[in-house]
């Protein structure tokens, strides 16, 4: 995908809110493990309060995984948002 696919993509209004969706099912899960990483806890926070901004910028993210198309299957888009949330977090995975 060129990056002009992938820019599309990712400001496509369907996309961003399946990616919303995503994002604050994953945020709320690691919220309710007690050995996330507090800035991991601290991002799901932010999202759960303003989940909007926070997927636009996921889907950005989301976008650059070259499997990822239009047509991903919800566990696909999960799946992609959960191996990315750390490092969008701004947090390193351990």
């Amino acid at each position: 995908m060129t990056l002009l696919e992938q820019y599309e993509l990712a400001t496509d209004v369907p996309f961003v809110r399946r990616t919303q969706q995503a994002l604050v099912k994953s945020a709320i899960a690691l919220l309710n493990n007690p050995s996330t990483p507090e800035g991991v806890a601290e991002f799901c926070g932010h999202v759960l309060r303003a989940p909007g901004p926070h997927a636009q910028n996921m889907a950005f993210g989301v976008a650059t995984n070259p499997v990822i198309t239009a047509e991903s299957s919800d566990s696909d888009l999960e799946w992609t948002v959960n191996s990315m949330i750390s490092a969008m977090a701004g947090v390193l995975a351990s």
